[in-house]
């Protein structure tokens, strides 16, 4: 499965300093996924195509899915909180 994130979320990790490390977690998950199947039966829907995953460390990151123009299953990382941001 492809990675993308959006701008805000990018900036948001590049300006934690490394706070972000267990994202590695959810990066390693989305792509060995073979489908977004895979992906969702990890994590917990809480509105319409956006999802929630939970890492070990505590880190969140919520995530929308979707698919390319040749209809590869693509993952969007819209935010990411470390425990101090909730």
């Amino acid at each position: 499965m492809k990675l993308l994130f959006t701008r805000h979320s990018r900036d948001k990790i590049e300006e934690s300093g490394g706070a972000y490390s267990g994202l590695s977690q959810f990066i390693e998950m989305v792509e060995s996924a073979k489908n977004k199947d895979q992906v969702m039966r990890n994590s917990e829907e809480i509105g319409e195509d956006r999802y929630l995953y939970k890492t070990k460390d505590g880190l969140r990151v919520i995530y929308s899915l979707t698919a390319d123009e040749h209809s590869h299953p693509t993952a969007i990382v819209i935010s990411v909180m470390s425990r101090k941001d909730y």
